[in-house]
Order: structure tokens, then sequence, then C-alpha cells
């Protein structure tokens, strides 16, 4: 029950959806090395994507311009 009050369990899980989402939605990629993961876009440090996101898990300007453009070219 601890864990269910617990402000950043809740935005690490925010966080994860959110960047599970940026997959799925084929917004983004990881390029993979034998030594460590790269992520390829945005190059927004606070994206959903990013390894050094900053403050609160939410969607960036970067993220939001993805998003523009896929549902741009869905509807094109």
């Amino acid at each position: 029950m601890e864990l269910l009050n617990n402000h950043e369990f809740h935005n690490e899980l925010r966080y994860a959806a959110l960047h599970e989402f940026g997959h799925a939605a084929g917004l983004y990629h990881e390029n993979w090395t034998p030594s460590y993961a790269r992520r390829v876009t945005p190059l927004d440090n606070s994206s959903i994507m990013s390894f050094f996101r900053i403050g609160k898990a939410k969607l960036s300007e970067g993220d939001i311009q993805a998003l523009r453009c896929l549902l741009h070219r869905e509807l094109s």
C-alpha cells in the first residue's frame, strides 16, 4: 500500500508509460551497441525518450512536434 501512495513511483510509472507509447507509436527508436543504448530522436533532454530527463514525466516540445508529424502523416 505504501508503494501506491509514493509520488516518485507514480512519476516513474507515467514516464515509463509515455516512453513505451513513444516506441509503440513509431516516434522513436534506439540504437544498441555492445556497451550502451543511445536514443536517436529527439535530441531534447527533457523528452520522454531521454536518459537524462529533467523534472516530471511529460511530453517535451520535441515529443509534441513528433506527434504532430505522425498525425499529419496518418491523415494525409
